[in-house]
């Protein structure tokens, strides 16, 4: 409906600042009175904070800015002698210029945070409805008294103009948990698209040995505990950070379907190293990492973003940003106009870290997935379905408590990437499963998997890997380190 929606001034306590842990700081930033006396024409010192470690930013120094002493405001009358018109903020008294100071002063510090007391009344064709929530003088609320209301005229008008049926997803301020949102004024049909981004990558286009758990440190986390390291310590923060956010939406909302509206990061991270090396590690352990989260919470999502008219140098020619992990800088010269098929994979960053298998079509409740990039490891756990779900696995896999509806069918289909179904052409894939039968068809890429047993509550399990060399079936993981240590030292 909206992208990332924001509460503005609305419900803040004082002008003097923005909250630290929730807005950004970085370059200047001046305070709300400090931007009212900017856009009124006035030059003002304001802090500039640059990046930083271990918060993201910090007061470094001061500047002045407007030092041209231009005005925001439309001008009062055409000609020479025009003088711009008074800031509405101003003019209702919320704060005013001090010229023996030459700095604003705040009249009316709470001024956002709750409603005006008007000496008429409210005005003319306001709703009873709305009336009832916006008292005079109460504290204003941006979700209960704005937000919501606009949702819920907008999908009336949307539902005027379209057929039934429809779909409404609807977000809220990215990275925040779901608030309170009343049944009766709720869309119909409603799916709840919050946005989720590692915002610690976001802010300083960095990615390397450690994440932090930021949506923790901005609700008072110690900052010791907010810290991962390692590439499986940072599937464990997004897994804990995205999880967080399908948990509260399903306590806010019930029985909702839960998208995860946008998510993805930057690929020109680490000053575009890596357009300049043609090594893009580090976005692949970051993909590998976001994927990873998003499929243990088995939440759905759009991945930000695919352009296909993305390049190094120019990105996705928006807001300057290049978060598109297909470009054409990443294509042979003579496959960029008429590539078909295969070959438009060459445009893709990180192929094998987004296309990844998934069950496209499930004979009961998706209970959980893991899937191995560097290794090709794919884990996919459904139950039969129950008139009383297992309280273990709604807290494992932060689905509603409520039974679903009986299936119809015995066939659970999963989707294999190009170069599975290419291992399963070549006997190179085992498949191992707790019951039923399997049918790999590479052509449509497709793994049909009928299960056997019906009893109410049943997990079953799915397995495919690849197939180890003969001899050495037995070796795990860690040997294999061991091995090439020796080897190693031999060779030197």
């Amino acid at each position: 409906m909206t992208n990332e929606p924001h509460a503005g001034y609305i419900g803040m306590p004082t002008l003097h600042a923005f909250d630290y842990y929730i807005e950004a700081h970085l370059g200047p930033a001046p305070s709300p009175v400090q931007g009212f006396a900017l856009g009124s024409g006035h030059p003002i010192e304001v802090p500039v904070y640059t990046r930083a470690w271990p918060f993201p930013s910090r007061w470094t120094h001061n500047v002045v800015l407007n030092e041209a002493k231009e005005s925001a405001w439309l001008a009062s009358s055409a000609g020479d002698d025009a003088t711009p018109s008074e800031c509405a903020w101003a003019r209702e008294g919320v704060w005013a210029w001090n010229q023996d100071r030459q700095r604003p002063t705040v009249l009316k510090e709470g001024y956002f945070s709750k409603f005006p007391c008007r000496p008429n009344g409210w005005r003319e064709g306001i709703q009873s409805q709305e009336k009832c929530l916006r008292e005079e003088g109460g504290k204003a609320e941006f979700y209960r008294d704005f937000y919501w209301p606009f949702v819920a005229r907008w999908q009336e008008l949307i539902r005027s103009k379209s057929e039934e049926g429809k779909m409404v997803h609807v977000e809220t301020v990215p990275n925040q948990f779901c608030p309170d949102w009343p049944d009766n004024i709720r869309p119909k049909n409603l799916v709840f698209s919050p946005h989720w981004y590692d915002l610690n990558v976001l802010f300083n286009k960095s990615f390397g040995f450690m994440s932090l758990n930021v949506q923790g440190l901005a609700k008072g986390m110690f900052f010791p505990r907010a810290v991962y390291f390692g590439d499986a310590q940072t599937k464990d923060n997004y897994t804990l950070q995205i999880g967080n956010i399908v948990r509260a939406a399903h306590d806010k909302l019930g029985e909702v379907p839960v998208v995860i509206g946008e998510t993805g990061f930057p690929m020109d991270m680490n000053g575009g190293e890596a357009f300049k090396t043609g090594n893009f590690r580090r976005q692949e352990r970051m993909m590998d990492a976001l994927m990873t989260a998003l499929e243990r919470n088995m939440v759905a999502f759009n991945l930000w973003t695919y352009n296909p008219s993305n390049t190094d140098e120019v990105g996705d020619d928006w807001n300057y940003e290049n978060f598109s992990w297909f470009s054409h800088s990443q294509l042979d010269p003579r496959l960029r106009t008429g590539a078909q098929g295969a070959e438009l994979d060459q445009g893709c960053r990180l192929n094998r870290q987004v296309v990844r298998p998934y069950a496209l079509r499930t004979a009961g409740i998706p209970l959980k997935l893991e899937y191995q990039s560097r290794t090709g490891a794919f884990f996919y756990q459904f139950a039969n379905p129950a008139q009383t779900q297992s309280t273990t696995a709604t807290e494992k896999n932060s689905t509603p408590a409520q039974a679903p509806p009986q299936t119809t069918s015995r066939i659970t289909e999963i989707f294999l990437p190009p170069w599975l179904a290419e291992a399963s052409s070549k006997g190179k894939l085992v498949i191992s499963c707790s019951d039923g039968t399997v049918r790999v068809d590479e052509t449509q890429l497709r793994v049909f998997w009928t299960h056997e047993v019906t009893a109410e509550g049943f997990v079953h399990e799915i397995r495919i890997r690849y197939k180890r060399r003969a001899g050495m079936e037995g070796i795990r993981p860690f040997w294999w380190l061991v091995l090439l240590v020796i080897l190693s030292m031999l060779v030197a």
